[in-house]
């Protein structure tokens, strides 16, 4: 979709936002973009360069925390250091190969006894999930997702289980205060399959997605007394949205 096109979405966008240096920060990303142009970390305070440490996210003792696809495990090590050794995680990575790089790295930076990781994605289905390499999902390049049933099951290559949040948390005795996401393309799926989490637990939320972004407002609609900022995530195409009470 163009930045023409999903004008009205990039201006609805903007008036939900709480205060006016997300809304300037939201207007030069947009100017950026609709320029064909980016300048990388346009506008990071200096020392603020992980969405993280925004000042909007405070995180407490006891934090119970969702982290979706977080790479080799960076933001797990500040969330322990941020909320203290009584926080706990559940961590999902679907990819094989980077999810045993962050068990390892779990082991060495002893966050193993706070953490529960799941091979598995999350996603806005429950059930064996299949990748299409040769699509993609919305605004950024990432692999087309198919449930195994609606595939030839013959011509599948690989395939990974996935969950929706709501469905994975009704197994669980947690109720997340933070679900958090850094990759581009999974936020609109993750916020699918977690209206019931979000409008029962109302979690701290920061996701990473376009300015023009269609999920914003529903959960907007599901918890209104959510403030919301936009700061700068060091992606062209992307930046960090945190919804807080």
């Amino acid at each position: 979709m163009s930045f023409d096109a999903n004008g009205q979405i990039l201006q609805l966008n903007r008036a939900l936002l709480a205060d006016t240096d997300s809304q300037y920060r939201h207007d030069m990303h947009c100017r950026l973009l609709a320029a064909q142009g980016y300048v990388r970390y346009f506008s990071i305070v200096e020392g603020q360069l992980s969405i993280y440490r925004h000042p909007a996210v405070q995180l407490g003792p006891r934090e119970q925390i969702i982290s979706v696809n977080p790479h080799l495990g960076g933001p797990l090590k500040y969330f322990r250091q941020a909320a203290g050794a009584e926080c706990y995680m559940h961590v999902f990575e679907e990819r094989i190969h980077q999810y045993a790089n962050l068990c390892r790295n779990l082991a060495h930076w002893r966050l193993d006894d706070c953490v529960t990781p799941v091979c598995a994605a999350i996603w806005s289905g429950t059930g064996l999930q299949t990748i299409n390499h040769d699509g993609h999902s919305g605004i950024f390049y990432f692999p087309k997702t198919t449930a195994v049933q609606q595939c030839d099951r013959a011509a599948v290559s690989n395939a990974h289980q996935a969950y929706r949040l709501d469905d994975y948390l009704a197994t669980q005795h947690f109720s997340p205060t933070l679900i958090e996401c850094g990759r581009p393309g999974l936020a609109e799926h993750i916020v699918a399959g977690a209206e019931h989490t979000i409008k029962t637990c109302k979690p701290k939320l920061i996701l990473v997605d376009a300015p023009g972004c269609e999920w914003l407002s529903l959960v907007k609609q599901w918890v209104p007394e959510y403030k919301v900022y936009y700061t700068e995530a060091g992606r062209k195409r992307a930046a960090a949205y945190m919804l807080t009470l």
